[in-house]
């Protein structure tokens, strides 16, 4: 049986008549969102005999370029005097990029790893944060046919053993390692076993021989060479290998390829419409580019639609959030991208500060979040702010992706109030919903779809079903089954749920929203306990501002207010209002345990994203799931 809703029917134009008739359906109390010009929702299932759905876009995605290279050429050509990427240099003033300087710094930089005559396609591995010399490294390694490999700083400078960095060493072997400082570095580079390695580093190399410094590379002379390789760059020539951040075991590599990299811009660019030409997209983004939504999203945006990328030096963690809104104080942006847990600081800030609020609404035509679900609180929030300072609500949408599809399998792109919808598939992307219970398992077969793990084969042959569809471990449910035009829902990992003892399953995605939604900001995140147990239990890290903030106390040490009780009974209120809404034994609270020791790098607990390990924090801290169980009562947990 085939379903093409009504909107799938129609052939694709800018009118927003079916938009707006969507949101009619909700929004009739409220201020309309921004005006945009974004297709609607489109869908074609197909339901097999099966029971298994084959989802489509009834749209095409825009002309995929060749290559990145071949893209940032005509950006050069094109808008060469624009400001492409921009970062604060050591006076704090903000050193610019513009594409035409971009393209021509990146082939010195191309032209000096030519000469070091690698063989082919060797990796070229960079070890730093987001920089401009970073950038620059990137684009001329992949002018130079070398395949990128940017790894998460917090392997070099927060792990104690360095597992994970001399792993992936091991496996890529590069010919070239880069790194932004080389004292900062040190002791990573010391671990690892680097021969005849070619090192770089920006600052801090001194008289080091062993270490070849940026400056001396920049002052390399581009010649024909470097334009011979540019032409030769294929669209399956492999231009990154992004390291999953290790959830299950060892980071994985996964090959990204020019066509992996281009169709995500041109899928996204189908969709909602940016004109590069009058209103380029214009970011400040801290997303690491060791990532997929920083570095295959975010930056390749900025780079296919002539936009700027700022690059913000702070980041959602106490300390360093202040840098973020000293930087949005500075700039105009059209977009701003983070993960769910930075919208409740930024929202803080927003409330408070009417400078800051008109400036970050000026030019802003979208939120997008990523990582996670975002609370319903933090959207109503969002959009109490952007009534006041526009007096319109703002289109807060999100994206289904991996490393492993290049960051974007569905994406929403029309107006939407129900956060956890992750909506429909891009344009020229096929998804396969495999039936799991009330759910569905998803598999997706595109453009953006690796090529496989690097050096790992058993693995890649297990990521993909017997019609090669890559197996993502996500589970989906339809918003509405009778309209799938309204999009999909994250509905969790399916590794991650579990029974209980009576043979209830537990969906830990869904549970964990809605519970992280009603004791926020009393914590910052939490797993959720009971396989094979007779009740769901939570372990949770208390959040020190939010819990000062409620409990109105700057004074007492943190140790004795986590253990008060005042924060007891408001943690017991928070889920006993959670009980009564979710009185199913798969949705109940039945205890909680604060922890004191923050997730661990090392041990696969956190992702550079903030996003925790729900298995390998239950694993590692098998101890702490027992005490939730005893039998005799504990002081420290709290019972409902």
């Amino acid at each position: 049986m085939t379903t093409t809703p009504s909107s799938a029917k129609k052939k694709p134009t800018n009118d927003k008549t079916e938009a707006t008739r969507v949101c009619a359906m909700t929004y009739t109390d409220l201020p309309p969102f921004k005006q945009n010009d974004w297709e609607a929702p489109a869908v074609s299932v197909e339901v097999l005999d099966s029971g298994v759905q084959i989802v489509n876009s009834p749209r095409k995605p825009l002309a995929v370029a060749g290559n990145l290279v071949e893209v940032l050429a005509r950006a050069a050509e094109k808008y060469a005097e624009r400001t492409f990427l921009a970062q604060r240099d050591s006076d704090r003033t903000w050193a610019r990029l513009s594409f035409k300087q971009a393209d021509e710094r990146s082939s010195r930089v191309a032209q000096w790893l030519l000469s070091l005559e690698l063989p082919e396609a060797t990796p070229v591995m960079i070890l730093s944060e987001n920089s401009l010399e970073h950038a620059l490294f990137m684009l001329g390694a992949m002018k130079a046919r070398l395949p990128i490999v940017p790894v998460s700083p917090g392997y070099s400078l927060m792990s104690r053993d360095h597992r994970k960095l001399r792993h992936i060493h091991s496996l890529v072997k590069p010919g070239v390692v880069f790194v932004q400082d080389a004292q900062r570095y040190a002791k990573a580079l010391q671990t690892l076993e680097l021969g005849d390695t070619h090192l770089v580093a920006v600052t801090g190399h001194g008289e080091n021989e062993s270490l070849t410094p940026f400056a001396r590379i920049e002052a390399s002379k581009a010649s024909q060479e470097v334009a011979a390789s540019c032409a030769a760059i294929q669209p399956d020539t492999v231009a990154k290998i992004l390291f999953t951040s290790g959830s299950t075991g060892e980071p994985k590599g996964v090959i990204n390829t020019h066509r992996n990299l281009c169709f995500t811009q041109s899928t996204l660019g189908r969709i909602v419409h940016i004109d590069a030409d009058n209103r380029p997209p214009v970011m400040l983004d801290w997303l690491p580019w060791h990532h997929t939504f920083g570095g295959n999203q975010n930056f390749n945006r900025s780079l296919r639609y002539g936009g700027a990328l700022y690059i913000d030096d702070g980041k959602p963690l106490p300390g360093l959030f202040e840098r973020t809104l000293r930087n949005l104080r500075d700039i105009q942006v059209t977009t701003f991208s983070t993960v769910p847990a930075a919208f409740g600081a930024l929202l803080d800030a927003l409330e408070q500060d009417a400078p800051l609020r008109e400036n970050f609404f000026s030019k802003l035509d979208w939120i997008s979040y990523g990582g996670s679900d975002m609370p319903q609180h933090i959207f109503d929030r969002i959009q109490q702010v952007a009534i006041e300072a526009t007096g319109k609500r703002m289109p807060v949408i999100t994206a289904m992706g991996s490393t492993e599809t290049s960051a974007i399998i569905t994406a929403t792109h029309w107006p939407t109030e129900q956060m956890g919808n992750i909506g429909l598939p891009v344009p020229g992307t096929t998804v396969k919903l495999m039936p799991l219970g009330d759910k569905f398992e998803m598999r997706v077969k595109g453009p953006q779809v690796m090529q496989g793990y690097f050096r790992d084969n058993a693995r890649t042959r297990e990521a993909f079903d017997e019609e090669g569809f890559f197996c993502t471990g996500d589970a989906v449910r339809w918003i509405d089954p009778e309209q799938p035009r309204h999009g999909l829902k994250f509905a969790g990992r399916v590794a991650e749920d579990f029974k209980l003892s009576n043979g209830t399953w537990v969906h830990t995605g869904s549970l964990r929203s809605a519970v992280a939604s009603v004791l926020a900001p009393l914590i910052t995140d939490l797993v959720v306990t009971g396989q094979d147990r007779d009740c769901i239990g939570l372990m949770a890290w208390p959040n020190e501002p939010g819990i000062r903030a409620l409990l109105d106390d700057d004074t007492t040490p943190f140790d004795s207010l986590v253990n008060s009780p005042e924060l007891r009974h408001l943690l017991l209120q928070r889920l006993e209002q959670h009980n009564q809404t979710h009185n199913h034994t798969s949705m109940r609270i039945k205890r909680l345990l604060l922890l004191s020791e923050p997730p661990s790098l090392d041990h696969n607990e956190i992702t550079d994203k903030r996003y925790i390990n729900q298995l390998a924090v239950l694993e590692r801290r098998a101890e702490q799931v027992e005490r939730l169980y005893a039998t005799a009562p504990d002081p420290g947990i709290i019972y409902l």
